[in-house]
């Protein structure tokens, strides 16, 4: 054999044997399905993203990464999306389609209560795990395979510590609340935290979503000379409620018990136009929270407030896959139930678990990271005063089981 047919011979069996090796090895992965439930169309639509992105984010790195092996087999992992259109019924008929035609390993979103318990029992019945981004879902020990990215009883009076430290004159409030199951949770939170805290409700309106003209409920809000307005609203309609309540030339201080973005709020207004605002934060701190927002933006622009809850959700399962050293949905879901689960997130740099069994009788709640911020005299701030720890003192004071 000459020299050149030999090296031809020995150049066609390493491309064999590399081709055979490849075949193999993606024979030997398995891709695990994450559904995403979000408003792609409809009133609700802005949020579609906010739920999407994040998700997508951890499973390109997770894939570029060689997925996760548990038990032997790798994983790699793909989103698979549903369009809620905003509605309750439509949650439930593409949750069920998820689930049955897709197959999903586990749901993240919907983004509101109603979207959220609608598709509970259905998630429970097939054993899929999911991540409600919306504070009102039904949490009890009735629902195994239910969680949470917020502790919506504790974000309220943590908004409330604001005016306590830093505006003490400030002592009314006025509600304006989407006409909504979590809407009215919201107002009635509110309400229960107010009079706790020492401060006096003197009215509340409710709106529709979809709703572009607040001069009414602001209006009265204005006759009864609140000093303080609780304010559920997202990015959009939150710009339109703080310009028309500038033109109306109101002198008050908005708390806002959202993860809202300031500055993807500046950027469709302006800082004189927010100043007053307040609102939850579920942001981290240095390097390893430096970095997510670098990749996120590099993407899709300025994170929004809620991008790394929906992260850790992600980075939460992958861990109880690891713990249970299995995909199966419900040793999975037992991990996740463990009491010593807990799980390093690359979002927040920090070490999480689920909290709630004070409130509800079983932790189904993430304890995302919450600070406190706003807008005043032109400029965002922070409100160290108002500790995580001393709202959720109050919060136990007051929903304890």
């Amino acid at each position: 054999m000459t020299g050149l047919k030999k090296w031809s011979v020995i150049g066609a069996v390493v491309l064999l044997l590399g081709s055979l090796f490849s075949m193999t090895a993606a024979a030997g992965e398995k891709t695990l399905k994450i559904g995403v439930l979000a408003p792609f169309s409809g009133s609700g639509a802005t949020w579609a993203g906010y739920l999407y992105h994040p998700v997508k984010l951890w499973v390109d790195e997770v894939n570029e990464a060689g997925g996760i092996t548990v038990g032997g087999q790798t994983y790699k992992f793909k989103v698979v999306t549903g369009d809620t259109k905003w509605t309750p019924s439509e949650a439930l008929t593409q949750a069920r389609r998820l689930i049955t035609q897709e197959k999903v390993q586990f749901i993240v979103g919907p983004i509101t209560g109603g979207t959220s318990t609608a598709i509970q029992q259905l998630c429970e019945d097939n054993k899929i795990v999911y991540f409600s981004e919306a504070v009102s879902p039904n949490i009890s020990p009735k629902y195994k395979y239910t969680f949470t990215a917020y502790i919506g009883e504790r974000d309220i009076p943590h908004l409330f510590l604001v005016p306590k430290y830093y505006h003490p004159d400030r002592k009314t409030v006025y509600s304006i609340c989407p006409d909504t199951s979590s809407g009215h949770w919201y107002r009635n939170a509110a309400v229960k935290v107010a009079k706790f805290m020492g401060y006096k409700f003197l009215g509340e309106d409710f709106y529709p979503y979809g709703t572009s003209d607040f001069y009414p409920m602001l209006t009265n809000a204005k006759r009864s000379k609140a000093k303080l307005i609780f304010l559920y609203a997202f990015e959009g309609p939150g710009v339109t409620v703080l310009q028309e309540a500038l033109e109306l030339k109101m002198d008050v201080v908005y708390l806002t018990p959202l993860p809202v973005s300031i500055p993807l709020m500046v950027k469709n207004s302006s800082w004189k136009t927010l100043n007053g605002m307040t609102s939850i934060t579920y942001d981290g701190k240095g390097a390893a929270w430096d970095a997510f927002s670098q990749k996120y933006k590099a993407k899709w622009g300025v994170p929004p407030e809620l991008a790394p809850a929906l992260y850790c959700a992600c980075e939460a399962y992958a861990q109880a896959m690891k713990n249970a050293n299995s995909a199966d949905k419900e040793r999975v879901m037992k991990a996740l139930r463990a009491p010593d689960f807990k799980f390093y997130t690359k979002a927040y740099g920090t070490e999480m678990r689920f909290y709630g069994k004070e409130l509800h009788g079983i932790n189904s709640q993430l304890g995302a990271i919450v600070d406190i911020t706003g807008v005043r005299n032109g400029k965002l701030v922070k409100f160290p005063k108002a500790t995580m720890e001393e709202a959720w003192d109050i919060t136990l004071k007051l929903w304890k089981k």
